[in-house]
């Protein structure tokens, strides 16, 4: 009788845990809410959390003291920029990422590890993606409910209601950072896939939900693929890609021969051409199928917004330069740049080696270490993606994760061991 109720418990902790990654990763913001996005929920759980264990928080303001302090100047440049007639906002935007980066994060892993040790972290992520993936597949197979999605139950940016070929989910930045995450959680079936070969069922809907949302979403596993023909041992290697090459081919062969390809053949056709692409802006081919401008002309030529003159280059505009009347970028380092100026991207930058230089050492986990390097420098061309994107929340989640773990912060204070805290990932 108590195993059961032990078993039940366990089971309603999964659940929990579950809503709050998939809540605290994709942060879809409901009409419900007026525009408050669905993270803000979870602030009174880690409040809460926070203030029964107030022993923690100075432990943790110890253990990230260095991206603590960050952070404050990050806060203290905003709040200065905003002062000589820059945009308060961003003031309130770092205040906001370096809450959920970190403290929040901190609180889920807490659960996870305390409350579900017995399940291998990384295994939670991907089921939590997986939760995403198939309500990408419902808003794609069934056209009504996709409809409900954008026009009722979410508020959804311009971008995704003027489109038929992207856009598909229960997120915020479905054309961006949605594709980014799942990507993230698709690098981590490739990783684990030569020990839980169940992972690769996953992988079709995975990809599904990056191809029918952001190309950029490639970025993580592409990366993940060449840092395992790099370091995985032969033998490794050879069973995984052959493994994965199989399963893929099968499930295209599945694919081109339903209906399902041909009513969304465009949405296929955009998805493939960012491979074509980028042979042509590397190789000098001419492969392109889609007629538009190529995306790397368009970031890194027509896309350009530079600072206008010598204080801007030091101290930017204060401003958003996201889209204007007359230029406009999509190009995170100049939307930072043109923001903040040399000033606020060394600030940015100084988080990012802090971050990786505790990643480097940790011990066996170096294809953490190449994938947090990769996609943060790739997708911050894309879009804004540090700090306060779905994607960067995610790899600050697994940071979190993998640096506490090698402290005693993750300790449940009911023990006097951290045997309890599962270090599995």
């Amino acid at each position: 009788m108590r195993l059961s109720i032990q078993k039940y418990y366990s089971f309603l902790w999964l659940i929990t845990v579950l809503l709050f990654l998939y809540i605290y990763i994709n942060n879809p913001i409901f009409t419900i809410f007026r525009g408050l996005g669905a993270i803000k929920l979870i602030y009174p759980f880690a409040f809460v959390f926070f203030l029964l264990k107030k022993n923690k928080i100075l432990k943790f303001l110890y253990i990230y003291k260095k991206e603590s302090i960050i952070f404050f100047f990050i806060l203290l440049f905003t709040l200065l920029r905003a002062l000589l007639g820059g945009d308060l906002t961003f003031f309130r935007i770092y205040i906001i990422s370096y809450i959920e980066d970190f403290f929040v994060a901190f609180f889920i892993v807490y659960i996870c590890v305390n409350k579900l040790s017995h399940i291998n972290f990384s295994t939670i992520i991907i089921v939590e993606s997986m939760i995403g993936a198939i309500i990408t597949a419902l808003c794609l197979f069934f056209p009504s409910f996709n409809f409900y999605v954008k026009e009722s139950l979410l508020i959804s940016v311009a971008s995704v209601l003027e489109t038929n070929i992207r856009g598909f989910g229960i997120a915020d930045g479905l054309t961006y950072s949605y594709g980014i995450t799942q990507g993230i959680a698709l690098s981590l079936c490739f990783i684990n896939l030569s020990r839980h070969k169940l992972y690769l069922l996953f992988i079709p809907l995975l990809l599904l939900s990056v191809f029918f949302n952001s190309r950029t979403g490639m970025v993580p596993p592409i990366v993940t693929l060449i840092y395992l023909l790099i370091f995985s041992t032969r033998e490794s290697l050879i069973k995984t890609l052959l493994s994965m090459t199989l399963f893929i081919l099968a499930f295209i062969m599945l694919i081109q021969n339903s209906t399902f390809y041909s009513e969304n053949k465009e949405t296929f056709k955009w998805a493939f051409d960012f491979f074509y692409q980028t042979s042509d802006f590397f190789l000098g081919t001419n492969q392109q199928q889609i007629n538009s401008d190529n995306t790397f002309d368009v970031l890194l030529n027509t896309g350009r917004v530079l600072p206008e003159n010598f204080t801007e280059w030091i101290i930017g505009s204060g401003k958003s330069f996201y889209f204007t009347d007359i230029k406009h970028t999509d190009v995170g380092y100049l939307l930072q740049l043109k923001y903040g100026g040399i000033i606020f991207i060394s600030l940015l930058f100084s988080l990012f080696f802090t971050m990786v230089y505790r990643i480097k050492r940790l011990k066996n986990y170096k294809w953490f270490l190449f994938l947090f390097i990769f996609v943060t420098v790739i997708c911050n061309v894309k879009g804004d993606f540090i700090p306060f994107s779905g994607g960067f929340r995610m790899l600050s989640l697994i940071y979190i994760y993998l640096i506490s773990i090698n402290s005693s912060l993750l300790s449940n204070d009911n023990y006097n061991e951290t045997s309890c805290v599962s270090t599995n990932f």
